[in-house]
């Protein structure tokens, strides 16, 4: 893949187009890496009271940031494996190397690469790089988003499902049970009893990028970083909604979301504040804090 650098940026939109080959490139490289060590035995170290890291996350996060440091080194980097980079510009990527660790650790199929880019703190660019995505077909799954343009998985464009009642709809939540067991026991227990079918695939990349391709309705997630968040874009320009559990917009700081098709946007966030919240300025505040 050639990757020229634009002579004249007249547009935001040139720049993200070229920023894509980028983030295309660093994907792909470190994707390999990954499928190339999905059965293998992997090294494990402790990162939190509730996070491990493998020695695959640092390999992946190497090739991309050695590969963003190559084609912009000017821009700033914030990557899960404790990388910060501050350059003082307007651009910051954000990377999640392997988001669904735990799974790729037992070598489950579920997990992903996201990279996003922001512009201010406003994200502008969405890729999410699943390697085993298309299992049927033996091969990837591509999602990228640019604002304002849709999204696509393979170069074909993907909406999210037309269902409009959560009887018929499936609904995902985040496995933070480690980090708060009795915060997230009420509240799988608040929506499971309103759905039919429910999920916990272990990865908010993989999440994001179901509800965008219609395959899920609705997410429920808790505990979320920045690079938790890239796949969101997908979901708003593929014709869904994402908020925080109060209804608001989603920014760099939100911690807990709810992305889903749009349908049942509202009804979802009425029963969080109807009974999740129903034990008062406790859950709120610990929910705000985290």
């Amino acid at each position: 893949m050639n990757i020229n650098k634009p002579v004249d940026h007249k547009s935001l939109e040139e720049l993200i187009d070229f920023y894509e080959l980028i983030a295309v490139r660093a994907v792909e490289r470190a994707g390999t890496i990954l499928k190339d060590g999905f059965y293998a035995k992997k090294e494990r170290m402790i990162k939190s009271k509730y996070e491990i890291v493998t020695d695959m996350d640092l390999r992946s996060q190497k090739i991309i940031v050695n590969t963003l440091k190559k084609f912009v080194p000017d821009h700033n980097i914030l990557s899960e494996e404790d990388l910060e980079i501050d350059k003082e510009s307007a651009f910051t990527w954000v990377i999640d190397p392997l988001d669904g660790t735990h799974n790729y650790m037992d070598s489950r199929y579920s997990f992903g690469i996201n990279i996003g880019l922001l512009r201010e703190n406003e994200l502008q660019f969405a890729l999410s790089y699943l390697p085993f995505g298309n299992r049927l077909e033996g091969g990837r799954e591509l999602y990228i988003s640019k604002k304002g343009r849709g999204v696509f998985m393979n170069d074909k464009h993907v909406r999210v499902s037309d269902k409009t009642g959560l009887n018929d709809m499936t609904l995902l939540l985040n496995s933070s049970i480690s980090r708060d067991p009795e915060s997230t026991s009420s509240l799988f227990t608040v929506l499971v009893r309103r759905f039919n079918r429910v999920r916990i695939p272990g990865s908010a990349a993989v999440e994001l990028c179901y509800i965008a391709s219609g395959r899920a309705d609705v997410m429920v997630a808790q505990y979320l970083k920045p690079y938790d968040l890239v796949g969101c874009l997908h979901v708003e320009e593929a014709g869904g909604k994402v908020t925080d559990f109060f209804g608001n917009p989603v920014t760099v700081k939100t911690h807990s979301i709810v992305a889903s098709n749009g349908a049942c946007h509202d009804q979802v966030i009425e029963i969080l504040q109807n009974e999740f919240f129903a034990q008062g300025d406790k859950r709120v505040s610990r929910l705000i804090k985290n």
